[in-house]
């Protein structure tokens, strides 16, 4: 109890034979990650962008990483998709803004957290390709092949093989014209999960 106080201050409260939380008087970053993705949901473009961005640089290494209980494993599993969703969809809003560079980076980190993930592969494959990449479009989507042939037996999504055949049949694949690209010193890609 000693420790809990310790490291909880004030709003560890006992009332008589029980202890509880005063949830106001802390700050928990899954509580922040669920207002950032709310208030994310609520706006579009570049505040959009910022958002999710901040979302993200709440991951800090593997989510519960340590923690051997059956709870533990399943959240973190749950978290590690979220964080998948998220940099999905802020690579999706680099790659609209012209920052194929940064589209990329996201779709890459989100690829690596489940390779079997089609939208960060397709995320990945229009970043290649707005890059002027035919040879990485290729080589991704054929990793995406593989993947999910081996852990499920599957071939890829009629939507992916379409972007696919798509984007190979855009020819030259030119890069994509640059509109202001960002200039960032740290991207939240860097700093991984929650947790950790």
């Amino acid at each position: 109890m000693s420790e809990a106080r310790k490291l909880l201050g004030e709003a560890f409260r006992r009332d008589r034979d029980t202890y509880a939380l005063e949830r106001v008087l802390l700050w928990v970053d899954l509580d922040e990650l669920a207002r950032l993705r709310s208030d994310a949901d609520a706006t579009t473009g570049d505040e959009q962008l910022a958002l999710l961005e901040c979302a993200l640089a709440l991951f800090r290494g593997d989510p519960l990483a340590g923690i051997d209980a059956l709870w533990a494993s399943s959240e973190q599993r749950r978290l590690n998709a979220l964080r998948a969703d998220i940099l999905e969809r802020a690579g999706r809003l680099r790659l609209h803004s012209g920052d194929a560079p940064g589209a990329l980076a996201f779709g890459e980190a989100a690829s690596a957290l489940d390779g079997s993930n089609e939208r960060p592969a397709q995320l990945a494959m229009e970043a290649d390709a707005a890059l002027g990449r035919r040879e990485a479009v290729v080589d991704r989507y054929e990793q995406l092949r593989r993947e999910l042939d081996e852990r499920f037996g599957l071939e890829p999504s009629h939507e992916t093989k379409q972007l696919y055949r798509r984007l190979l049949s855009q020819g030259q694949l030119s890069r994509a014209p640059d509109r202001g690209t960002r200039s960032h010193a740290r991207t939240p890609v860097d700093d991984p999960v929650i947790g950790g």
